[in-house]
C-alpha cells in the first residue's frame, strides 16, 4: 500500500513525494523516513513517474542484502545469555534457508 491515497497533485502525501522524488526538496517524505538511505535510493529510481527513467522491478535484486529499515531500539537492561557447549548446533543449511526466507518476506511486504 502507498503512503498516499492517490497519484494526485491534490493529495499532499504525493505532493511531499514527487518534490523529494524531483530533488526538489531535500526533505525526506514523512512516510519514507523510517527507510534506509539505500531503500530510499531504490524508491526514488523505480518510483519515478516518467515510466521512461523508471527502473525495472529487477532492479530490487541489487537491495536484497541490504537493511531496509532504520530501527531505533530503546535500551533496556537485558540478561546475559551463554549457549552452552553441550547444546546442539544448527547446520549451516538450516541457517541459509532463513537467510532466504527473510529475503523474500522482506520484499513480499515491499511489494504488498
Amino acid at each position: 500500500k502507498f503512503p498516499w491515497d492517490k497519484a494526485d497533485i491534490t493529495d499532499t502525501r504525493f505532493t511531499e513525494f514527487i518534490q523529494w522524488q524531483k530533488r526538489k526538496s531535500t526533505r525526506i517524505p514523512k512516510d519514507f523516513k523510517k527507510f534506509s538511505q539505500r531503500l530510499l535510493r531504490m524508491f526514488r529510481r523505480m518510483m519515478d513517474p516518467k515510466p521512461s527513467k523508471r527502473y525495472p522491478i529487477t532492479e530490487v535484486n541489487k537491495y536484497l542484502n541490504d537493511r531496509w529499515l532504520i530501527i531505533r531500539i530503546q535500551r533496556k537492561p537485558q540478561k546475559l545469555e551463554y549457549p552452552s557447549l553441550d547444546a546442539p548446533k544448527e547446520p549451516e543449511e538450516n541457517q541459509d534457508i532463513k537467510v532466504k526466507d527473510v529475503k523474500e518476506h522482506r520484499v513480499q511486504e515491499w511489494i504488498l
